[in-house]
């Protein structure tokens, strides 16, 4: 196979050529564009202090050598099944000098999760990024975590297409869960895709506890702490409900409801955990990544969120709805929290905000 070297963050790669411009065509899997994603989940690794790595489905090995290189870890183990794949990231390995601490499997991710023999290894990260959904490898990623008393799992989720409303039916078969398509469809696909780890643990009498998750490009990533306890699971479940809007205010319903546009089962409580994110900034702080800045922002943007109800708003949407032109969005800022409300704005876009106050109460801080 023909390769070109590409370089992400002082990584130097072995890629299949026209990555940048098809990554998606190719006999083997990488795609520049989610540099950014890899970024800010190898920042988490290293906040998480995390030693024992799985990187399932890796591909041409560009996370889990990412991983090996940025952060203090005692062993990354990449597992793909792709024939094509193999002698690549074996390669890369080779080329990023970490053959000590960083083991090429060939296996089919499922089947290596569930082996049971002796010196079967433990991992304190267990990294899902396929191409589409992480579902299929839920469950033996959870249950292998579960078998050890806990880790942290890391799961990436492309296909937006299902989780933000394109493809309702498609969501309902996978994710066991409705859609919803609107200004505010990523934070919903999110909020599925953690309502969904939170059932498949649940059945291994775990919860997972949220670290940090995001939206970023085509992508969602979830990285959650899963723990095991059935008071735990029992209390996580409590937690899934409904979305919906009703005469333009949203709606938590924490069961069943016959609204046509409710959004759900889904996860209803915080997204991250803003200690956790914080300890992010200062390990970002300390590394010299590309747009390093834009990285400090979003942090602490995706900090600012949590305690805030689920879902969030969007001037363009409130300006159709209470009319006029849509102001800015720190123009509203400034209008609720001068009224007493908390508001801040959302890592899910840049005119979209988070807030304690109802419609009710934004329409009367609406900037004329």
């Amino acid at each position: 196979m023909n390769t070109v070297e590409a370089i992400e963050e002082g990584t130097r790669l072995r890629v299949p050529p026209l990555t940048e411009s098809d990554p998606f065509h190719k006999l083997a899997f990488y795609n520049p564009r989610m540099q950014f994603n890899r970024t800010v989940s190898s920042i988490a690794l290293g906040a998480s202090e995390a030693k024992t790595i799985l990187d399932g489905l890796c591909a041409t090995g560009s996370r889990g050598i990412r991983y090996a290189l940025e952060n203090d870890v005692d062993k990354v183990v990449l597992v793909d099944a792709n024939e094509h794949a193999t002698p690549l990231c074996k390669a890369n390995i080779k080329l990023n000098k970490i053959s000590k601490r960083a083991e090429f499997v060939s296996s089919e991710l499922n089947a290596f999760l569930c082996h049971t023999g002796e010196g079967r290894p433990s991992f304190d990260w267990i990294e899902l990024d396929p191409f589409g959904s992480p579902v299929p490898f839920l469950d033996a990623s959870i249950r292998r975590l579960a078998s050890q008393k806990g880790g942290i799992l890391s799961a990436t989720a492309t296909d937006l297409a299902k989780l933000c409303g394109a493809e309702p039916k498609k969501c309902l078969r996978h994710y066991a869960a409705l859609p919803q398509r609107s200004k505010y469809s990523h934070e919903t696909a999110l909020r599925i895709l953690y309502g969904t780890i939170v059932r498949f643990a649940a059945v291994y009498d775990c919860a997972p506890r949220p670290l940090v998750s995001f939206y970023q490009g085509h992508a969602i990533k979830v990285i959650a702490r899963i723990e095991p306890g059935a008071g735990k699971a029992d209390a996580a479940l409590e937690q899934l409900g409904l979305l919906y809007d009703v005469e333009g205010d949203k709606r938590v319903e924490a069961g069943s409801s016959t609204n046509k546009k409710a959004a759900g089962p889904l996860w209803l409580g915080d997204l991250s955990d803003k200690t956790f994110v914080e300890k992010m900034v200062s390990v970002n702080d300390a590394r010299g990544y590309e747009g390093k800045e834009k990285i400090d922002k979003y942090l602490k943007i995706i900090a600012g969120e949590q305690g805030f109800p689920p879902w969030h708003w969007d001037v363009h949407e409130l300006a159709r709805r209470l009319g006029g032109l849509a102001p800015r969005n720190e123009a509203v800022l400034v209008a609720l929290q001068r009224a007493g409300h908390r508001a801040t704005p959302c890592h899910y876009s840049p005119t979209g905000f988070k807030t304690d106050a109802s419609l009710d109460e934004i329409r009367k801080c609406w900037p004329a």
